[in-house]
């Protein structure tokens, strides 16, 4: 499943860098695509600064039309997918063996992205920060685990929205209701044990 916008023209224009040898080619958005990024910057500007509290996170997004978040979900992927291509030294390469000439690009997976690169080749700029950087390792659950480095600024981000997204789904505190259920996490636990002390039932 395609999850980035189409290209608006094709072939895409390619371009190579010309510091010492020719280096893979990075592809170019289009006029049309760098007036949706100019588009962009006002939705992402407003975002940051409704990000900074839920409250007004949450006010920001009851306000948007499901159409609208889709449309600046899409282009900012479009724009990091750019960002990327030219910013990352794998990845720049993994395109053009896979002779991306515009459209949406390949699928990468472990097989012909992971395995294939290096773990500095598939950081920004082609090494491991020095400095304020985390290094994960997954599970290995399918196989021999992986590393997955992230800087202080994307664990920072990824806390937010997740804390975000549970103090949506459940509240802020024990007295808060779901929303949507009208029923608060402490309330049921206080009518499930009071219906077992009075109806001589066992905890619920």
């Amino acid at each position: 499943m395609n999850t980035l916008p189409a290209a608006d023209s094709a072939p895409r224009r390619l371009v190579r860098e010309r510091i010492g040898h020719a280096r893979p080619p990075i592809p170019l958005a289009s006029f049309a695509e760098r007036v949706r990024f100019t588009a962009l910057v006002p939705f992402n500007f407003i975002l940051r600064l409704a990000c900074v509290r839920f409250e007004t996170f949450l006010a920001l997004f009851e306000r948007l039309t499901p159409a609208s978040i889709d449309w600046a979900g899409r282009w900012r992927a479009r724009a990091a997918f750019y960002r990327a291509a030219r910013r990352v030294p794998a990845y720049r390469h993994f395109l053009r063996s896979s002779g991306y000439r515009g459209g949406s690009p390949p699928e990468t997976d472990k097989e012909n992205y992971i395995k294939r690169y290096r773990t500095e080749r598939r950081c920004d700029g082609g090494r491991i920060p020095e400095r304020d950087v985390t290094i994960d390792e997954s599970s290995g659950s399918t196989g021999s685990p992986y590393n997955w480095v992230r800087t202080g600024r994307e664990r920072h981000q990824s806390h937010i929205f997740i804390s975000y997204f549970a103090r949506y789904c459940y509240g802020a505190g024990p007295d808060r209701y779901r929303r949507g259920t009208g029923l608060s996490v402490r309330g049921i636990r206080v009518a499930r044990a009071g219906r077992g002390r009075g109806h001589g039932r066992g905890p619920a």
